[in-house]
């Protein structure tokens, strides 16, 4: 078995907030994320009752959070030497810094800028035009928009439909009392995980930040669970706008599985499969490629969070129904007729490299001990079920995806006043 060879400490502030330094000899720099576990996904937090709240106000938290005084607490931690930084995903949000000194004060900052923030009614009112201005810079791509439509057939009444950022009426809806009610249920130390990632010794910033820090009172309030309904589709939708050539999304939604090894087995397995069937190496890439069906910016990609799994496949086409076609079939053939043993091999073998290459800086250490935090599954697992995927286990995740029951399909086209455009120029 392969010894990632990370050590790593785990710490108590107050017994109330769980500490990960993850260490490793030699670097300078120290990078460090505080994440608590709300994202795009959540939509309620639960006392006596349950009480649903505005989508992207996870993402509107975190911008109010690095507002304190009427100052961009950016500066503050630019001043103390560190560069910060936040990200909201569908599953949490992430406060992160890099520096290499005053490491003590920029924890405290941290913790502090996130655990208590000073949210205002006119600091809330002038972060919703910023947002919306956002959100509406989105909404001017025409690609955006196409994937966003497939996003929101393919998953009609679960959270993912909508984007991190929610939407305009969501974003305006925002308020004091909201933040604050929602601030309260995630934002508790026993929901959050500082990470600390470089080569130093803890203990006596540990003590210090015992000592300081300042958390909330614990709360009645508390996070629930991601909720949403799948409803099985199969559509195929168009929509035009102002481009100069086609476009086409294809989204699957895959079934999701309980069990958490068997689901991270599962997706492991297909992203060899998708890779082996569609990657830049594939009998179907090359072909597509020299009948103009696909372009070289051809993709497919796994969507894979919590109660969310699916596949998206896009590219540029000369001829969207000929592509369209080309992939139906394709998803026909039996899996051992599209996927080659000896091409899964070398891909297993490229994909456990380029997982451990990416532990080594310190912020994929940090972002990838983040991404996984939320099911409590370790880079070690990880690693453990890459190495023991089969050939086998490849062909049935594959044959999962050939029989998912809910696909999408979005072509953007030019529209009839790009076209006359077009025509214009060339007359």
């Amino acid at each position: 078995m392969l010894d990632l060879g990370l050590e790593k400490q785990t710490f108590k502030i107050q017994n109330r907030l769980k500490v990960v330094h993850l260490k490793r000899p030699g670097f300078l720099k120290t990078y460090a994320a505080l994440i608590f576990p709300v994202g795009g996904l959540h939509r309620a937090y639960q006392d006596s009752s349950i009480h649903y709240f505005p989508a992207g106000a996870a993402h509107f938290l975190e911008h109010k959070c690095f507002e304190r005084d009427g100052e961009e607490m950016t500066d503050v931690f630019s001043r103390q030497g560190a560069s910060a930084n936040a990200y909201t995903t569908y599953q949490s949000t992430s406060y992160v810094f890099e520096a290499i000194e005053n490491l003590e004060a920029n924890l405290l900052t941290l913790c502090d800028m996130a655990f208590n923030p000073q949210f205002t009614e006119a600091g809330i009112e002038k972060e919703k035009g910023i947002i919306v201005q956002e959100w509406s810079m989105y909404q001017d791509s025409p690609f955006y928009r196409q994937y966003q439509l497939m996003q929101e057939v393919l998953y009609q009444d679960h959270p993912y439909a909508l984007d991190i950022l929610g939407q305009k009426e969501s974003i305006e809806a925002m308020d004091l009392n909201t933040l604050n009610a929602i601030h309260e249920a995630y934002y508790q130390p026993e929901t959050a995980t500082l990470v600390i990632a470089g080569d130093l010794d803890l203990s006596e910033i540990i003590t210090a930040l015992d000592k300081k820090l300042t958390f909330p009172k614990p709360t009645t309030k508390r996070p629930v669970a991601i909720e949403g309904a799948f409803i099985d589709v199969e559509k195929d939708l168009v929509i035009e706008d102002d481009v100069q050539d086609e476009y086409m999304v294809f989204g699957y939604r895959m079934p999701y599985q309980t069990d958490l090894f068997q689901r991270y087995h599962h997706y492991m397995a297909l992203d060899i499969a998708l890779d082996s069937v569609f990657g830049s190496s594939s009998h179907f890439y090359e072909k597509a490629l020299d009948e103009g069906l696909i372009s070289d910016n051809f993709f497919t990609e796994i969507s894979f969070y919590d109660n969310v799994y699916d596949v998206t496949m896009a590219s540029q086409t000369k001829a969207p129904e000929a592509f369209k076609k080309a992939i139906d079939a394709l998803l026909l053939e039996p899996a051992k007729e599209v996927i080659d043993e000896t091409l899964f091999h070398r891909l297993k073998k490229a994909g456990i490299g380029s997982f451990i290459f990416s532990l080594e800086s310190l912020e994929g250490m940090v972002r990838s001990y983040t991404r996984y935090l939320h099911d409590g599954i370790s880079e070690e697992d990880l690693l453990k079920i890459q190495n023991d995927l089969t050939f086998e286990d490849v062909l049935s995740a594959y044959q999962t995806f050939q029989n998912a029951r809910s696909k999408v399909t979005v072509l953007l086209k030019p529209s009839k006043e790009t076209l006359n455009k077009q025509k214009n120029k060339l007359s």
